[in-house]
């Protein structure tokens, strides 16, 4: 994959720690990874660069954090927002390659990390589909010339009777 199709995915959190396996896992796989801290650096870097994947660690304590999904909406941005448990963290889909998923279960980790192969390869994939050239077979031009094929009635089977 080259740079300019490269996958650029924007890590937000307090600490990178909470992203450390899965950093590895996407930039393993060819992905560019960003991070980001505070609130206000998170809405710059979204104003002036696009990602493919939003990883943010859900706080809840501020309306800003909730209006993420509403800025990436419309978009075909895949968001995720991590809910740290007592070991790792759950991830609740909000945004899946710009689709909203309203009601979707929160991930375990080994779930999230199903899914988050899945919507590489759907990124990659849609690197790949417009570079590939369609060519459409032009048919009047090369049918073959074929003898009408006879078919005979049984109205005239039956007069030749």
């Amino acid at each position: 994959m080259n740079e300019t199709a490269q996958i650029r995915v924007l890590l937000v959190g307090d600490g990178a720690e909470v992203f450390s396996s899965c950093r590895r896992r996407l930039e393993a796989s060819g992905c560019h990874c960003e991070f980001a801290e505070c609130e206000r650096e998170v809405w710059n870097v979204l104003q002036q660069r696009q990602f493919h994947i939003v990883l943010s660690v859900h706080r809840g304590r501020s309306a800003r954090t909730e209006s993420l999904g509403a800025l990436l909406s419309g978009s075909r941005t895949t968001l995720f927002y991590a809910l740290p448990v007592e070991k790792g963290c759950w991830w609740v889909p909000i945004l899946k390659v710009g689709e909203e998923c309203f009601g979707a279960p929160a991930l375990r980790p080994t779930e999230f990390a199903y899914v988050l192969d899945e919507v590489l390869g759907q990124i990659k994939a849609g690197f790949a589909s417009p570079t590939i050239p369609i060519r459409i077979p032009l048919l009047t031009s090369r049918r073959r010339r074929r003898k009408p094929a006879r078919i005979s009635s049984p109205l005239a089977k039956a007069e030749a009777l």
